[in-house]
């Protein structure tokens, strides 16, 4: 007669092959943009729900705490949803006459305040004299910071300007260039507001930065925070598609960067 040894080998529950160790029966939790503190502002066209290929967007929600909306009531000036821009991934899609604007009086802080902004966009073509907005946010005081892209020197450059009254700084442009129009990219650009303008801007492509320009700037002034073009009449306007904007009011560090950028690359391969 044999004796059976009973197996004591230990079982750990609720294995999934591919997706890691997972207990209490859920999924693994994923990175996500709110993870980080200081976010403040955070849209996402994956999360815009109801809408299918071609409609229309009459308003796109920020997805942090402020809760700002961007939007626009007239039919001929909103954006167009598209379902499968980039990885199966929507994103909204501006032809040059179209902008949302944007529901909070200020988005940023004063001119002291620090800023990191993240897109995942591409565009198409420039507008005379060369330049196509992504977003513009403002400040007190007549602050404005303007993000985008410019081909004022028949050269392609990513384009953050800053017109910081409070900050005591005044007007200044920087700029980074990058290879191609009809490209998408992960782009993300920081403010450190300390004052320099070789020290104020960083850009970065895929999480690695460039190398950034800097020169002084005509002063500029809106009072409107708008998406797709520099202003609420429309100049200056972005003809290409974003899918995700996020924004923090501080200066990531090179950690936080990284799972930013693993977040965007597992979700657009990009």
């Amino acid at each position: 007669m044999s004796l059976r040894v009973p197996d004591r080998t230990p079982r750990i529950p609720n294995f999934i092959a591919g997706r890691g160790l997972m207990f209490g029966g859920g999924p693994p939790r994923t990175f996500s943009p709110s993870d980080l503190s200081d976010l403040i502002l955070w849209l996402d066209a994956a999360q815009l729900v109801g809408f299918v290929n071609n409609d229309k967007v009459p308003a796109w929600n920020d997805l942090s705490s402020n809760a700002y909306s961007f939007a626009n009531s007239t039919s001929a000036s909103q954006p167009i949803y598209k379902t499968n821009v980039l990885n199966s991934q929507p994103g909204v899609d501006f032809s040059g006459t179209q902008v949302l604007i944007g529901s909070g009086a200020t988005i940023f802080g004063t001119g002291s305040t620090p800023l990191t902004f993240i897109a995942v966009c591409d565009f198409r073509s420039y507008t005379a004299p060369g330049l196509a907005s992504l977003a513009t946010f403002v400040g007190p005081a007549s602050d404005c910071i303007q993000v985008g892209f410019s081909n004022l020197a028949g050269i392609n450059n990513f384009q953050w300007g800053a017109h910081i009254v409070a900050g005591g700084f005044g007007s200044a442009r920087a700029t980074a260039t990058f290879s191609t129009t009809s490209q998408f990219y992960a782009i993300s650009m920081t403010w450190d507001a300390s004052g320099t303008a070789a020290g104020d801007y960083q850009f970065y492509s895929s999480n690695v930065a460039t190398t950034t320009a800097t020169a002084s700037d005509n002063p500029f002034n809106v009072s409107e925070n708008t998406i797709g073009a520099f202003n609420l009449i429309g100049q200056f306007p972005l003809t290409g598609s974003i899918c995700e904007m996020i924004a923090y009011s501080r200066v990531l560090n090179s950690t936080e960067r990284g799972q930013i950028q693993t977040y965007l690359n597992g979700k657009y391969a990009i």
